[in-house]
């Protein structure tokens, strides 16, 4: 019998001879059952195998700047427990029924729902580059290495992490059951998660966005593009998608969008070998990162605005509401 059965049967007579009763302030048992009816509606309302919905897009930026928006064109300030922290924030992930977001100095916050952060750190992490979440971790990128945490406040270094022959990480994706790292010397590396990484996959480029597909994950570059099939761990070349600076990449409606400077936007929709190119988009704004979700993609970026498409066909773009400063990263959250 299930849990939630269990406990309104337990409550229940007692709930039913209290209504019957007036309770005065000192009949405790009589008080118990009418709190009781309280539990009971409470719990027939949330049932304890519900995970409630988040449902928002969240963007981390420089100087600790932090907003969230349910719809890409109202747009809010988070909420600090402490002083807003004044490092440039690089990234954010969500799992464990939390975001964590790192940043430059090893800055760290954490929060619950999005919309009220909390500051804590990483020792000797320096700066941050990237973070993901799988496998029930975060692994977050950094100069000196690959760090791990279930919670964003306690942290653990990767030690058998093959970092000898990489400069700096990039970009770290999670898909298909592993991490995958780039770093900008056309180096890769994969995990579960845990301490052991595989040793270098030389890519054949220096890519600076990556996405997963569900199935693949492609990188590109300005001039080249990269395609790393998780079955046989190896790297191959794919039509070159222009000459762009990428800057990120998001999988959202059978789409793979890339996004880069100048407000060029490109995708794919079979795993990089044929793209469709939109050029100068929201007023030629510099895009940093894109999300997608609720139907549409959001693109933020240095100019202080977001970046809009509601056709989920990546065809239509329009410059929206300013954001609270320069976003380097955003993510959806159902």
């Amino acid at each position: 019998m299930k849990v939630l059965q269990w406990i309104s049967i337990l409550i229940l007579p007692l709930s039913i001879s209290c209504q019957k009763a007036i309770c005065s302030s000192s009949d405790a048992v009589c008080n118990r059952g009418a709190q009781s009816i309280l539990i009971q509606q409470l719990i027939s309302s949330t049932p304890l195998s519900q995970t409630p919905s988040v449902d928002l897009f969240v963007a981390v930026g420089n100087s600790g700047s932090i907003w969230w928006t349910t719809n890409g064109t109202t747009v809010n300030s988070a909420l600090f427990t402490s002083t807003q922290p004044t490092n440039h924030l690089k990234s954010v992930a969500y799992g464990n029924g939390r975001f964590v977001a790192v940043g430059e100095n090893a800055t760290v916050l954490y929060s619950t729902d999005g919309k009220t952060w909390i500051t804590t750190s990483c020792t000797g992490c320096g700066n941050f580059t990237d973070v993901a979440f799988g496998n029930g971790i975060f692994l977050a990128s950094t100069a000196t290495g690959i760090r791990r945490t279930v919670d964003g406040i306690t942290w653990s270094q990767n030690t058998n992490y093959q970092d000898q022959n990489f400069t700096s990480i990039t970009k770290i994706r999670f898909g298909s059951g592993i991490f995958l790292i780039i770093d900008n010397a056309s180096n890769s590396s994969y995990s579960t998660g845990a301490t052991a990484w595989s040793s270098n996959i030389a890519v054949g480029a220096t890519n600076t966005s990556m996405a997963y597909n569900g199935s693949y994950f492609v990188a590109l570059r300005s001039g080249g593009a990269n395609v790393f099939n998780p079955s046989t761990y190896s790297w191959s070349a794919v039509t070159n998608p222009g000459a762009y600076t990428f800057t990120d990449g998001i999988y959202g409606n059978a789409l793979a969008v890339f996004v880069a400077s100048g407000g060029n936007i490109v995708f794919t929709r079979d795993s990089g070998t044929t793209y469709s190119t939109f050029t100068a988009q929201c007023n030629s704004e510099n895009i940093n990162s894109i999300a997608y979700g609720k139907g549409m993609f959001i693109g933020v970026g240095a100019n202080q605005d977001t970046c809009l498409n509601t056709d989920g066909a990546a065809a239509i773009w329009t410059r929206q509401g300013t954001t609270a400063g320069p976003m380097n990263k955003i993510i959806y959250v159902p």
